[in-house]
């Protein structure tokens, strides 16, 4: 066990649909034997987004520079693209279908490795109920990946369901689930019992319980729980924490 500590910033400009954002986070880990997982993760990107309830494209670009311990580890292209249908009434709320299309190039620091990819394609639904308090989203996606290496190359599919309410201020609650299937067809596991490559299953469930100050000010505590089915590198990780979220 360890206790790590995050940091972020971010900047967002509005100009009406298209919106250019800047982000740096920090992860810092108190014991030594962690600090070659401390990260500095950099962000520069824009988004041409339409409004939650209206029809249109829409189309993201992310620049990732990713330091660990201090030394230069990765640079990631992220390019998210697809077509949005938005609605809005009184019964149903604000309901939004996202389909499209996400790559990512992934260039890495060390010449040992290969560049890196994942494609997918993804779609993604939220719903927003008519009084603004409760959110729900969900996202679906399908394709492949690899991350410098031949026996990092896989396929499969993920599923992710988070529930949220949205109160602008007094008690915030949420809950989430993930499920995510890959399958390595060039990596050997360590038993044969489930076939003869590699399978990763990682689950999560996420807890949130917090209280909003202001709209734009709340003290959330955490709760992840992580487990991966893996034939080969099977893991159990629980994460607790505060986290304290603001906007000017």
């Amino acid at each position: 066990s360890d206790t790590q500590t995050l940091f972020n910033i971010m900047a967002i400009f509005d100009f009406r649909s298209v919106k250019p954002l800047a982000r740096y986070s920090q992860g810092t880990y108190s014991k030594p034997i962690y600090e070659v997982l401390n990260s500095t993760v950099m962000f520069l990107g824009a988004s041409y987004t339409p409004k939650a309830n209206e029809d249109g494209l829409d189309a993201r670009y992310t620049l990732m520079d990713i330091k660990l311990n201090n030394e230069a580890f990765a640079q990631y292209h992220i390019i998210n693209l697809g077509y949005q249908f938005g609605r809005s009434d009184q019964e149903d709320g604000t309901t939004r279908n996202l389909l499209g299309i996400v790559y990512n190039s992934k260039s890495y620091d060390d010449s040992s490795l290969d560049n890196g990819s994942l494609a997918l394609l993804r779609w993604e639904y939220t719903n927003m109920d008519a009084d603004n308090l409760d959110f729900f989203k969900s996202v679906i996606a399908f394709g492949n990946g690899s991350d410098g290496t031949e026996e990092s190359e896989y396929s499969g599919f993920m599923m992710d369901f988070d529930w949220a309410n949205k109160w602008e201020s007094g008690l915030l609650q949420g809950i989430g689930l993930g499920l995510h299937y890959k399958n390595f067809p060039n990596d050997e596991p360590l038993t044969t019992d489930l076939g003869d490559t590699r399978l990763d299953i990682p689950f999560r469930f996420s807890f949130n319980l917090g209280w909003a100050f202001t709209k734009d000010w709340s003290l959330l505590f955490k709760y992840d729980y992580k487990v991966n089915l893996s034939t080969k590198k099977p893991s159990v990780r629980t994460i607790t924490g505060l986290q304290l979220r603001g906007g000017f």
